[in-house]
């Protein structure tokens, strides 16, 4: 298993075919879920460190960030949820969920903010689910960070627990 990131100079197969997310779909090879962790946690490495998630206080505990107005903010909501629902069956293209909208759809047919499909994998050995750690941050850093500056260490704790447990009773 590893990290199928595609960026950098390696993006869309640059310098030869890569060990992507996408690549290794059908191999039996695992990579990391980033798409899970960042619609529990919100943002991504890229966004805005103020970014919520589903767990972090998006739509039930502003933080002051402009996220939008509210319908925006219940739609990010909506698509943070389908995005989890995917990644906690494996993330497999071939998983079929009714999403936000009411409609049957494949995993693979729930998309990124880019197009790109949420889901990569062919088989539950091909994605690792996690949310815990990223670049020097541990899931509390995170929760802290994104979370209302009111809350209490209580309140921050019940956000990390139900982050863990998305990933703990994931596939």
């Amino acid at each position: 298993y590893g990290e199928g990131w595609d960026f950098g100079e390696v993006y869309k197969n640059a310098r030869g075919t890569n060990a992507t997310q996408f690549n290794v779909s059908g191999t039996g090879i695992g990579s990391f879920n980033d798409r899970i962790r960042d619609a529990i946690l919100g943002g991504s490495p890229f966004g805005h460190p103020l970014q919520q998630g589903f767990i972090t206080g998006l739509a039930l505990e502003p933080n002051g960030h402009d996220h939008g107005s509210a319908s925006a903010v219940d739609h990010m909501l909506a698509v943070m949820k389908d995005h989890i629902q995917v990644g906690m069956a494996a993330n497999l293209k071939d998983f079929v969920l009714t999403n936000h909208e009411g409609q049957e759809v494949k995993g693979c047919e729930i998309r990124m903010h880019d197009r790109t499909p949420v889901a990569f994998a062919s088989s539950p050995s091909e994605t690792v689910n996690y949310v815990s750690a990223h670049d020097n941050e541990t899931l509390f850093d995170a929760v802290s960070l994104k979370a209302p500056a009111r809350l209490t260490v209580e309140e921050r704790c019940r956000m990390n627990h139900l982050a863990t447990s998305i990933i703990a009773l994931s596939q």
